[in-house]
């Protein structure tokens, strides 16, 4: 993967292209109404899974926090909770700023918290962008910044369907831009040894199987709608975590 200065060049583009917009974090490829699907199940993890594990004054690291869209569940779900956006683009940290609360420009890959600072970290489609060889150093740095009992929540893509990613992500030809996502075992592979238990894991299975259909309905809306919903539906109900899937998430608490 490239330098960080050139996903930092790539990703100061995008946010100027795009501004607070789902097309700027999520797919470009896809239709607005499809990444509004995608943002809701994001949501609904954060909302359901995450944020209800945390204290009421919980102090919250967002890693790869882009415009905040995450942090803005958490701070309405923990209103007297402390969030702290991190983020490689410039403008993404001064909207966060504006909107959510203090944010550092850095990476995932070395994050510049001490240790023990936080009771949860959000990890939204932020290791994917992190050198392969760094990923465990970059994972055991962002739990060793958790006080024990903390929480975290990290979603990427998966990697057995990067040929459906490429019709999806246009841009995926720049390695700057698309990242790299991770096998299944590959990704319960960075939890392991790193003092913490899985409380919980999943993907949107359902969305990536109907998501064929979902393209191939857009000219009748409500046919389209109607799929979507049934889809968020059940990955919100039903935690799969399965290989063909665009996104798998697994949440875990701090043991020590």
């Amino acid at each position: 993967m490239e330098d960080e200065k050139s996903i930092q060049r790539h990703w100061e583009t995008r946010a100027r292209q795009y501004g607070s917009s789902l097309r700027g974090v999520l797919f470009q490829g896809l239709p607005d109404g499809l990444n509004e699907v995608i943002h809701r199940w994001h949501t609904g993890i954060v909302q359901d899974c995450f944020a209800t594990l945390l204290p009421a004054d919980a102090k919250v690291s967002d890693i790869g926090c882009g415009y905040g869209r995450l942090s803005r569940v958490v701070r309405r779900e923990r209103p007297q909770s402390r969030l702290m956006g991190l983020d490689l683009n410039p403008v993404y940290c001064r909207t966060y700023q504006e909107t959510i609360g203090p944010a550092v420009c850095g990476s995932a890959a070395h994050p510049p918290w001490p240790p023990e600072c936080w009771d949860g970290a959000l990890v939204v489609t932020t290791l994917m962008y992190v050198d392969r060889p760094r990923c465990r150093e970059a994972v055991n740095a962002i739990l060793s910044s958790l006080r024990p009992g903390g929480i975290a929540l990290f979603v990427d893509p998966g990697l057995e369907i990067a040929q459906l990613q490429r019709i999806i992500r246009p841009e995926s030809k720049h390695k700057t831009a698309s990242g790299k996502g991770f096998r299944r075992s590959e990704y319960l592979k960075l939890f392991e040894n790193a003092q913490v238990s899985v409380l919980n894991k999943g993907s949107n299975a359902f969305f990536t199987a109907f998501l064929p259909i979902m393209l191939l309905s857009g000219r009748w809306p409500s046919i389209a709608r109607l799929i979507c919903d049934l889809a968020l539906w059940l990955d919100q109900h039903i935690h799969a975590f399965t290989t063909f899937a665009l996104h798998r998430w697994v949440m875990v608490r701090r043991d020590v």
